[in-house]
């Protein structure tokens, strides 16, 4: 049976691993908008990649080092994710912009307005990306201060895998 401190351990790399499928999707995002509009503008795109990239530094060093550098949680060490919020702001605000980056050069094609809504669609259901990180917030604040952190973080936990 694994101990406190190994549940810890593999909780963290969980983090930090969900942090790193996610930085990897808002990439391959990008990518798939330069490969549809290969015309769009070049500024729009190192936009894109440096929100992403802004996000994804301060998401990973605020994982590694909410605990002052220890992949154990300690309760009267750690922020009690704290440095979440900011974490999980910035993540909803990539994927907003991911969800409709796209609409404005799709509404531009000539072609049936079913033909461009459908796309706009699909790329906008990414929003709910979103919700899903608001729950998260939303989740946090309710257990923030709780004593218990170890079992407060389970549903924040299970919520971004």
């Amino acid at each position: 049976m694994p101990s406190f401190a190994d549940t810890s351990q593999f909780t963290f790399a969980a983090a930090l691993l969900g942090l790193f499928a996610m930085l990897g999707a808002k990439i391959s995002i990008v990518l798939l908008y330069r490969r549809i509009a290969p015309q769009q503008a070049r500024s729009g795109v190192l936009f894109l990649y440096g929100c992403i990239a802004v996000w994804a530094v301060f998401a990973i060093l605020a994982q590694s080092f909410q605990c002052g550098g220890s992949v154990e949680f300690k309760p009267d060490q750690c922020l009690s994710g704290r440095l979440q919020y900011p974490s999980i702001t910035l993540n909803i605000i990539t994927d907003a912009l991911l969800s409709f980056w796209m609409a404005p050069q799709i509404w531009k094609l000539q072609s049936s307005t079913k033909s461009r809504i459908v796309p706009i669609i699909l790329f906008g259901l990414r929003v709910f990306v979103c919700f899903v990180a608001i729950a998260q917030l939303i989740v946090y604040a309710f257990n923030i201060g709780r004593e218990d952190q170890t079992w407060a973080r389970v549903i924040p936990f299970t919520i971004n895998m």
